[in-house]
């Protein structure tokens, strides 16, 4: 199924859109992801984004500099997408979410977010994603829970490649497994020797559960 540039639909008033980024906001994607589900099944993906360290820049400073910290990154986004049949939403103070349409497989999803983790990671605005690509018959609701609870893992996984204390990293990475059960986890570094060092499965539960 080809996209068509013009199909998703702009904000028809001030009440659809983000007044501190300028973005599409939460109104918007609540009353268009149901049209967006019928016309392109399993042709699109939706990516969670969760700005890392935006308390750290509210602590630091204040919440004037932490709003301009989120604009920014919404404008950094906004011009990665540009170029692309797709856009982002604004959903919440630190959480945004990119409807990439067009595409219809994990692997062109994982590039695009490896390509907008590089590119905030450049600019010192670290920010993890998630997301899930459509599976028809899949709602808007399950498409955000998944999405959301990926970036969830995204975030506790950078995290813990940030730690230097190999216990610590065992076990964080033990806990982001083990809090996930609904979200594939496929391609994690290390997930059964991490539980298996935090004491919480044996090498016999590892295979029958986790591998």
């Amino acid at each position: 199924m080809e996209f068509e540039r013009t199909s998703l639909e702009s904000p028809k008033s001030i009440a659809e859109i983000d007044a501190l980024t300028e973005l599409r906001n939460l109104r918007w994607l609540d009353m268009h992801l149901p049209d967006i589900i019928v016309k392109y099944p399993g042709n699109f993906a939706l990516v969670f984004a969760d700005i890392d360290n935006l308390k750290d820049v509210n602590d630091e400073y204040d919440h004037d500099e932490g709003d301009q910290y989120i604009a920014n990154v919404a404008h950094a986004l906004r011009e990665m997408v540009r170029r692309d049949d797709s856009v982002v939403i604004r959903i919440s103070g630190d959480e945004l979410i990119i409807l990439l349409m067009g595409v219809n497989n994990e692997e062109n999803m994982n590039i695009a977010i490896s390509r907008f983790t590089e590119e905030l990671d450049a600019l010192g605005a670290p920010t993890s994603f998630g997301g899930i690509v459509h599976i028809p018959g899949q709602t808007g609701a399950d498409l955000k829970k998944a999405a959301d609870a990926a970036s969830q893992i995204a975030k506790r996984q950078r995290q813990v490649e940030n730690t230097t204390d190999r216990q610590a990293q065992a076990i964080g990475t033990a806990a982001l497994i083990l809090e996930s059960e609904d979200v594939s986890l496929r391609g994690l570094p290390g997930k059964v020797e991490a539980l298996r060092e935090a004491g919480k499965i044996s090498p016999s539960q590892s295979t029958k559960k986790y591998e």
